[in-house]
């Protein structure tokens, strides 16, 4: 029985819908090698697909325009300031982790569990002391002595939490 879109169907789309009918999804409609008889001629699709009747660019009687240009999303100020925070965001977040790292190795250092002498602890050690000692100096320039304890790393994580709300509150994130 056909009806309804089955009878609009030009023999090529018959013969698709009849391949993917082999599939275990696909739809199943015919054997294979049976093609449905169409009584009238069909329609010349150069000047595009058919459109039925009831569908809302049926009253639309210029062909479709796929101008992919303008499907793609707009760069706007607003995207890239996003961007841009995000970005920051991401580095404070990094800084983070790595004055955490730094108190750890310094921690492991300090009750000699990691060998300050070994030349690649050395190396490590260094890089991230010259990653964190810039940010620390001019906090511990105006910090009270307070004994063997230094408080710079925690400071520097509550600026840098601070100023990651502010950029969350005021900023585009």
């Amino acid at each position: 029985k056909a009806g309804g879109a089955e009878g609009n169907r030009t023999p090529d789309l018959y013969i698709a819908n009849v391949a993917l009918s082999q599939l275990s999804y696909g739809p199943v409609h015919a054997k294979i090698g049976e093609l449905p008889r169409f009584k009238k001629r069909p329609r010349d699709l150069s000047s595009g697909p058919p459109t039925p009747s009831g569908c809302p660019c049926a009253r639309n009687s210029e062909p479709l325009n796929l101008n992919w240009a303008r499907f793609r999303p707009q760069q706007s100020q607003k995207a890239a300031m996003y961007s841009l925070a995000l970005l920051f965001d991401r580095i404070l977040d990094l800084y983070v982790w790595i004055i955490i790292i730094s108190v750890i190795l310094s921690w492991l250092v300090a009750f000699d569990v990691i060998n300050a002498r070994n030349q690649f602890m050395r190396a490590v050690m260094q890089v991230f002391f010259n990653l964190t000692e810039p940010v620390y100096r001019p906090i511990r320039r105006f910090m009270p002595d307070l004994g063997g304890i230094d408080i710079s790393p925690v400071i520097v994580i509550f600026a840098i939490f601070f100023i990651r709300s502010l950029l969350r509150e005021y900023g585009p994130l």
